[in-house]
């Protein structure tokens, strides 16, 4: 007893000069995928993430004076439907790279931060790309945005072509999607009349060569400029990044040891898994990404357009480009949404590629929303190999 009370007292301690805050969002609801001749990407079940990533998030702040604070954040991504991560054998649940690091998988950074001197996040901070994606749809990541790893990939070209990153080339959802980089730097300038600014960075390690070790080491490396305008009903961004790989990178990916697990009584043996081989650069190689949104309100309705490329330094390799047009409406309690995309694939593939997503939610609060998405695509417009898909969603999402 004394013991517990000497603890909360030592709690109640440091409580009272550093302060963290949780909040977070929760998203579940049936999903099911029909259309394609491909076995495994036909489902119907209950999933996460329909409408927007199901997170909690960790953050601190402590005022410096002068202008001047400090702070943190850390984004743990967790799936509401899922228990066990043996479960999985692949994404931010389990699998791969659940083995190789902190269990806090989304952005996470510590930060300093002046509204005259700008901001400075260390660690792994989102990409202006990833940011430039949400002003340019309002379906975010999610279904009918286009920006999933699964279906169309508005910034790569095929499927078994993409060089996006997720953590580090080779992630287990790393195929045409730029959402963060491990292990970096990013600058973000003031706002002034409407203008700001971001540039990241993050080394590459040059010096790797093998293809069997320390997955979590950064073969490749980053640098990403952005710039946005905010001003009244007007939102713009633009962001190009390019990736480069190290002269000594290993072109064939990167394997790992998954050691032996013991869950509910039944002990797993240990495997090696290797990590996704198609989206690792070859030495000396490198693939740059650019991104344009723009939306703008009026009244109770936003329209929205985005434009994006992805090179590959082997333009045979990826070369592909999308324009998409969006409009969100709220009428009351009801928002409805609408996105039309196309990506035009330019290497010898021809996968060129088409999305119509439609979404509506009900509001039965501010924070919580009832919802039901729709995605009609075909990944190869372009070739007689089937590509059409239709993915629907129904669930609920809240916010805290």
């Amino acid at each position: 007893m004394k013991k517990t009370l000497v603890a909360l007292a030592a709690l109640a301690s440091v409580s009272a000069f550093a302060q963290v805050t949780l909040t977070g969002l929760v998203d579940a609801g049936f999903r099911a995928r029909t259309g394609v001749d491909d076995a495994t990407t036909k489902f119907a079940k209950i999933q996460t993430n329909n409408t927007a990533t199901s997170a909690l998030f960790f953050s601190g702040n402590e005022d410096l004076g002068g202008g001047l604070s400090a702070g943190f954040l850390a984004e743990l991504d967790w799936n509401p439907t899922q228990s066990q991560t043996t479960d999985g054998t692949s994404g931010a649940q389990g699998g791969a790279q659940y083995y190789t690091g902190t269990p806090f998988n989304g952005e996470q950074f510590i930060r300093l931060e002046s509204a005259s001197a700008g901001k400075l996040r260390i660690g792994t901070p989102n990409s202006a790309i990833l940011e430039a994606n949400g002003q340019s749809q309002p379906f975010g990541t999610a279904v009918g945005g286009g920006y999933m790893n699964t279906g169309v990939n508005r910034l790569g070209s095929a499927a078994t072509s993409s060089y996006g990153i997720n953590q580090y080339v080779g992630g287990v959802e790393a195929a045409g999607r730029v959402i963060r980089y491990e292990r970096s730097v990013r600058y973000d300038t003031p706002v002034m009349n409407g203008f700001s600014g971001s540039y990241l960075f993050s080394a590459k390690n040059g010096n790797q060569t093998a293809t069997s070790t320390k997955a979590y080491d950064n073969t490749n490396g980053v640098t990403e400029l952005g710039i946005k305008f905010n001003q009244g009903a007007l939102n713009a961004a633009y962001a190009t990044t390019t990736v480069t790989a190290g002269s000594n990178a290993a072109s064939s990916g990167v394997s790992i040891t998954i050691p032996a697990l013991t869950v509910s009584g039944s002990a797993t043996a240990a495997s090696t898994a290797t990590l996704d081989t198609a989206t690792t650069l070859a030495a000396g190689a490198s693939v740059k990404y650019t991104f344009g949104a723009v939306n703008y309100t009026i009244g109770n309705t936003t329209l929205y357009a985005g434009t994006t490329t992805g090179l590959h330094s082997t333009s045979s390799t990826m070369n592909a480009s999308s324009k998409n047009v969006a409009v969100k409406h709220v009428m009351g309690n009801w928002d409805l949404m609408a996105n039309y995309l196309t990506v035009d694939d330019k290497t010898s593939n021809n996968f060129d590629a088409k999305l119509l997503g439609l979404g509506v939610n009900y509001n039965l609060s501010k924070r919580t929303a009832a919802y039901f998405r729709s995605e009609k695509a075909d990944t190869k417009t372009n070739t007689a190999a089937s590509g059409a898909y239709t993915t629907q969603a129904i669930g609920l999402r809240h916010s805290f």
